[in-house]
């Protein structure tokens, strides 16, 4: 049996439980895209053999790994089609479910989710990326039961049992466009670098975390049901001005310049994914995404698409 996997991939507006001794730590909001996906194939073979093909050579090594770790083989695999890595777009995540699914999937195996997510090994902090290849659309989730005390930590260099639960979970309206934005090389933190940040930089006064979860989880949904653009405008500016997000916004400063500008016309709402450096901008029409970017620095593209109100798609064929 032939198996096909395409799966969304997700912008991250922001995490907001980062703060000391919270019983909770982590939450956050994020969207799910069809204009940044992944597409995985796999196919069950009989010599027993690993193989795994296709995608950049350290994201098919790091699956091949995960796979065999879980004691999966028995497998043909091909990663079809991925966005770049670590440039705030979870396409590693999304990349290790699909993969993941597939392999189960090609295997015959009846799974469950939390099976699933232990082959992958995502959603040790932010569930975002989790919850939105299983679900799509607008998430918000409540991130991890904590101890006090312990240290926050990315989600590479975590492992939990169970996905953080969702909050709220709403329809991306189909008239607001959304686009990405990012330079052509370049990259967010990851890896030690990440691990790096996190330890410098948390945890984040409560106050700060209050008024990015009134930003996120208050004011953001609401104005999204009920086609408030302008309280989406406000929701995001305000969600990366405190917070953990304003200290990954110092990493990236040609980001903050951009925005900065876009401030200024109040036409688009924007915000910058994870550690970027993608941006994420929301418009309610072409044009003015189209003229936001215009003064974008040479080196800078952007792609418009559609939201992905729904979660992975399984194509199964003899």
């Amino acid at each position: 049996m032939r198996v096909q996997v395409t799966a969304p991939c997700r912008v991250h507006f922001g995490l907001v439980g980062m703060a000391r001794n919270s019983r909770r730590a982590y939450g956050g909001v994020g969207l799910a895209m069809w204009h940044s996906k992944v597409v995985v194939t796999a196919t069950g073979v009989e010599d027993g053999r690993l193989e795994v093909t296709g995608g950049e050579p350290t994201l098919r090594s790091f699956v091949k790994s995960r796979l065999k770790e879980s004691g999966l083989a028995g497998i043909s695999m091909e990663i079809v089609e991925h966005p770049t890595c670590h440039v705030g777009l979870g396409s590693k995540t999304a990349t290790l479910l699909a993969c993941g699914e597939a392999a189960l999937l090609a295997l015959g195996r009846d799974h469950g989710d939390q099976e699933l997510l232990k082959v992958a090994g995502r959603g040790g902090a932010s569930g975002i990326g989790v919850n939105t290849y299983f679900a799509g659309g607008l998430i918000g989730d409540s991130g991890h039961g904590m101890s006090p005390g312990m240290d926050l930590m990315p989600s590479s260099r975590r492992r939990v049992d169970g996905t953080p639960s969702i909050v709220f979970r709403v329809e991306w309206p189909a008239e607001w466009y959304v686009s990405l934005v990012r330079p052509t090389r370049g990259c967010g933190l990851h890896d030690s670098e990440e691990a790096q940040f996190f330890s410098a930089n948390t945890p984040v006064p409560r106050s700060e975390c209050a008024q990015v979860a009134m930003a996120l989880f208050f004011e953001l949904p609401s104005a999204v049901m009920e086609g408030d653009f302008e309280g989406v405008i406000h929701a995001l500016r305000r969600s990366r001005q405190v917070g953990f997000k304003s200290r990954e916004m110092r990493t990236r400063p040609e980001v903050s310049r951009i925005l900065a500008a876009w401030d200024e016309s109040g036409e688009v709402a924007a915000t910058m994914s994870s550690f970027g450096p993608s941006i994420v901008l929301v418009s309610r029409s072409l044009d003015a995404a189209q003229e936001a970017c215009a003064q974008l620095p040479g080196n800078w593209i952007f792609s418009t698409g559609d939201a992905a109100n729904r979660g992975r798609m399984v194509e199964l064929s003899e």
